[in-house]
Formats: C-alpha cells, sequence, structure tokens
C-alpha cells in the first residue's frame, strides 16, 4: 500500500470526524449533551488522530481496521443526529444553581475528607509509605515504586484510587463551583484551602495522571458555569498550565536528562501515548483475534468480587505480551475490548451500552435539584466518557464510581432537606461577609 493511498484512507476518516466536531460544537450539543460530546472528543483525540501511524504501518494495517474505525464515526453521526432530534428530552438546565444561597455542605466535605484520610491510613497499614516517599541511596526511581507499592498491590487499587485521586478532585471542584458561583472572600479561601490540602493526595503515587485530570476537571467546571467564557485563550491557559504541571513531573521522573531534554521528548511522548497507542492497540488486536486466538466470551470481563464462577483474563496483559513480547500493561478501547470478549457482536454492543449509559445519566440528572454537589457529580461523570475511548466499558462508570455518586447526591439531598429548609445552614454567617 503506497504512501498517497495510505493519507487518502486516513484522511476519509479523520475530515467525517473533523466535521462532526465542528457541529457538535455549531449546534451546541457541546453544552447541552456533554456526555456524548466527550465521549466523541475522547475517540477524535485516542482513536482517529493516532491512526496516522496505523495507516502508514502495513505490519499492523488491515482492511477490518479501516471498517471499524469507519463503522465508529458512522455510529457517532448516527447518535449525534438522535441526541441532536431529542434534545429537548436529554437537555439540562443548571440556570437555577445561580440563584441558590451562599451555603456549604459541611458534613459532606468532613465525611468526604474523612474517607480520604481513612484510605490513607489502610494503605499504610497495609504497605507502608506511599510511592512518592520512596527513596533510596541512587534517589527516587518512581517506576520502581509504583510497580512495587503501587500496580501490583493484591487488594488491587480502586479504593485507594477513589480515596486520593477522585474524591480530592471532587472536593476542589466543589469548592470552584462555590467560588464562581458566590463571589466572597470565604469561598476564595476555602477553594485554595480545599486545592492546597489535596495537592499530596493527588501526587501521592507520583503519576501524572491525577494533575491533569484535576486541571481537566476545573475547566470543565468553568465551561459549565460560564459558557460564554470559551475562548482559545481560556484553553490556551489550561493547556499551558497541565502542560506546565506535565513537565515538571517528567522531570522528576527522568532525573538523568536535563530540562532540555526532557522539553525535547514531551511532544513525542504526548503524541504516542494520547494519539497513536490506543490506535495501534486496536489495530493489533483485530489481528490476533479471531486468526491466531479464539474470542474469549466474556472472559475478558471483570469479575468484580468474584461473583462469577470464572477468572477473568486481563486484555490488556494479554495484548502487551503478545505485542512486545513480556507481561505489559497495552491498554484499549472499550470498543476493542468487547471486540476481543464478543466478536462483531461485541463491538456494536459496546455502543449501544454508550448511549443507553449517556441517556440513563442524562435523565438521572435532569431531574435531580440542582445543587453545586449535584453539579459536581455531573462534572464527574462527564471527564469519565473520555474514557470511552481508552478502557473498557466497565470501568467508564465502574461499580463504585457509581455508588459513590448515588451516596453522595443522598446525603445531599438530606442537607438540602433537614438543614437548609429549617434555615440552620452551617457557615452562612461566614459566607455573607
Amino acid at each position: 500500500m503506497n504512501a498517497v493511498f495510505s493519507l487518502l484512507m486516513y484522511l476519509s476518516i479523520l475530515l467525517p470526524s473533523i466535521l462532526l466536531l465542528f457541529l457538535n460544537v455549531r449546534t451546541r450539543m457541546s453544552r447541552k449533551n456533554p456526555l456524548f460530546f466527550m465521549s466523541f472528543v475522547g475517540v477524535f483525540v485516542f482513536n482517529v488522530i493516532g491512526s496516522f501511524e496505523v495507516f502508514y504501518n502495513e505490519k499492523i494495517f488491515s482492511i477490518a481496521y479501516y471498517s471499524s474505525m469507519g463503522a465508529v464515526i458512522a455510529i457517532f453521526y448516527f447518535l449525534f443526529i438522535l441526541f441532536r432530534l431529542e434534545e429537548k428530552t436529554f437537555a439540562i438546565q443548571w440556570s437555577s444553581i445561580f440563584e441558590r444561597r451562599p451555603i456549604v455542605n459541611v458534613p459532606l466535605l468532613g465525611a468526604l475528607g474523612a474517607f480520604t484520610i481513612g484510605m490513607f491510613m489502610l494503605y499504610y497499614s497495609r504497605h507502608g509509605l506511599p510511592p512518592i516517599f520512596e527513596f533510596d541511596k541512587g534517589g527516587w526511581d518512581v517506576y520502581k515504586a509504583r510497580g512495587e507499592k503501587w500496580t501490583t498491590l493484591p487488594e488491587g487499587t480502586h479504593w485507594y484510587q477513589m480515596g486520593f485521586f477522585f474524591i480530592p478532585t471532587f472536593l476542589i471542584v466543589y469548592c470552584y463551583i462555590l467560588k464562581v458561583l458566590h463571589k466572597k472572600l470565604f469561598f476564595t479561601v476555602l477553594f485554595y484551602v480545599t486545592l492546597i490540602v489535596s495537592f499530596p493526595f493527588l501526587t501521592i503515587v507520583g503519576s501524572k495522571s491525577p494533575m491533569i485530570d484535576m486541571i481537566f476537571s476545573l475547566f470543565i467546571a468553568q465551561i459549565m458555569l460560564k459558557p460564554g467564557m470559551l475562548r482559545l485563550s481560556l484553553i490556551f491557559k489550561y493547556v499551558f498550565v497541565a502542560l506546565f504541571i506535565f513537565f515538571i513531573i517528567m522531570v522528576i521522573q527522568l532525573q538523568d536528562r536535563s530540562e532540555w531534554d526532557v522539553l525535547l521528548l514531551i511532544p513525542g511522548f504526548l503524541f504516542d501515548r494520547i494519539g497513536s497507542v490506543y490506535a495501534e492497540a486496536h489495530a493489533h488486536m483485530l489481528n490476533l483475534i479471531p486468526a491466531q486466538f479464539d474470542y474469549f466470551y466474556g472472559l475478558g470481563m471483570s469479575n468484580p468480587g468474584g461473583i462469577f464462577p470464572y477468572t477473568p483474563v486481563n486484555l490488556s496483559h494479554f495484548l502487551g505480551y503478545q505485542v512486545n513480547g513480556h507481561l505489559q500493561n497495552y491498554s484499549m478501547p472499550s470498543f476493542t475490548h468487547l471486540y476481543a470478549n464478543f466478536g462483531w457482536v461485541g463491538f456494536f454492543a459496546d455502543f449501544i451500552i454508550l448511549f443507553c449509559m449517556i441517556s440513563i445519566v442524562q435523565f438521572f440528572f435532569k431531574n435531580q435539584a440542582k445543587s453545586p454537589v449535584v453539579l459536581t457529580c455531573y462534572i464527574m461523570t462527564i471527564k469519565k466518557l473520555l474514557n470511552f475511548s481508552i478502557e473498557t466499558i466497565q470501568l467508564v462508570f465502574s461499580e463504585e464510581i457509581v455508588l459513590v455518586i448515588l451516596l453522595i447526591i443522598f446525603f445531599d439531598f438530606l442537607f438540602e432537606s433537614v438543614v437548609i429548609r429549617s434555615n440552620r445552614a452551617p457557615f452562612r454567617r461566614f459566607a455573607h461577609q
């Protein structure tokens, strides 16, 4: 396959994707149904842009890959039309949140903070200090530390991630919403104090992702609260902050290289880690299954709590071993994961599940009282849809995430019902100063 033909095939996938991205913004679907918009942005960034590497690599390119990517774009066009026709059904109005009185849900802040501290104490009792504190005579080897004290934990890291990453990010976004809604000194101080206190937890394993995730969540919050403020300057500001933090963490991780070498390394690293790795993972899996291995028929799905009578296969490890010859985590899109389990039936079923997820979440939040806590929960679900293109569908809305969000909304409802309506809201006198 010559270079011109490869370029034409790539453009036949890229250009319709750019057009759909433009249509989402032009029709304000990005505001009316941000869940759908975010899921497509993830596919565009992680699966479409990087497909350039696949089309120019004859070893991994296949007609099945080209057909599947064409199907992905066609399905998103269909979903766009469907959500566009029913936009009044799915759209959520958040305008009433600006009419709320300046009140802090103190019990919820305390409970979530206690949960994070409790998870830290549990981790410490089992494994000692987290990876960020693992220094030896040779300095700090972040990858060795994470390998020994994070990625190989026998109990897994789901609830630790909840305590160290999800909850601190939630609290930061919640306090930021209060700061924007009520421009008072108290809420400004509360936001920055929460940001400072949460920072150690977000960096506790020496990973870049939690900090970038937090910045991205604040960006979504600002767009939700000030949709008219979306400008290229705002985007560049958040991108600059994210890249600066990314650079600092990379310098710490690569202590044997100079700052200039790290700076030169970042563009290629970002393209490979964001743009091409997931596209290549999809191409590799299509070549392996069913040509060399049979479908897994559900054995590649997680088995939470071991409630089902089978031992799950880690497909990321499977793909990493088949491609690189040694045990390595090779993440893949959700539709690739279901394809490996159930073939093309699983591939298309993944998008049906996505449609059901978006519809249920939109209907759920549409019928909730519009409070800062509920808006924070909604923002946390929006950014989770970005993961549709990089991890299994079970992890997009994992069991623990759904459970925690439902509990948070329930306790916020109790707070609204008992405390606010009885006119005994804590910190109200401070908020009015």
